[in-house]
């Protein structure tokens, strides 16, 4: 016992640090822990609050937005098939090209190119044709005016017999021309 009278300072020392090890530490991190649940939380709850107090603006943006999908939607060329749609346009053209009063020497289709982000698919189609330049220009109005919409990818032109009382005449015209195509995936989802 004399041994332990000589050492109380040391042992009360020893469970003041005991207590402050398992009893008061475990207490700070339990608050701790609760203060950041409680941070988180708040932060949860502002970013709902903005939300309902802006819920009014995000109808109208959402508004705006399916407006502007239903404006890009008819952009998009939809078929039952690649085959099926490109014999569809393949007929298009040659009746524009025919309207138009040109000759096509060649149309071909390059393999689609799938563009998996917006869920189309681009198929472009190389087309050759000859005829007068004053057909030609109307042509490339009819096919830029086109809904769906058809992008003339790229254009060049070989023309003859220019002079002041004519435009002349194409004798080779290469277009490539893009249709977007909806995945027939899309198709389903959006019915």
């Amino acid at each position: 016992m004399e041994g332990l009278q000589k050492h109380t300072l040391l042992l009360s020392i020893l469970a003041t640090l005991l207590v402050a090890k398992f009893i008061v530490v475990p207490i700070i991190d339990w608050q701790n822990n609760k203060v950041s649940e409680i941070r988180l939380m708040e932060k949860k709850f502002n970013k709902t609050h903005n939300v309902i107090k802006h819920a009014s603006s995000f109808k109208d943006i959402n508004e705006q937005l399916n407006i502007q999908l239903k404006g890009l939607e008819q952009l998009l060329h939809t078929s039952e098939s690649e085959s099926i749609f490109k014999l569809k346009q393949q007929e298009k053209i040659e009746s524009l090209l025919n309207n138009h009063q040109l000759t096509s020497q060649n149309i071909g289709w390059k393999p689609s190119v799938s563009l998996n982000e917006f869920e189309i698919e681009k198929l472009t189609m190389s087309l050759s044709l000859s005829g007068d330049m004053d057909k030609i220009l109307p042509f490339l109005w009819a096919i830029e005016v086109q809904r769906p919409y058809i992008e003339i990818d790229s254009f060049s032109i070989t023309i003859r017999g220019q002079n002041q009382k004519s435009l002349g005449r194409a004798t080779t015209a290469n277009l490539t021309l893009n249709f977007y195509h909806e995945l027939e995936t899309n198709k389903v989802r959006n019915n």
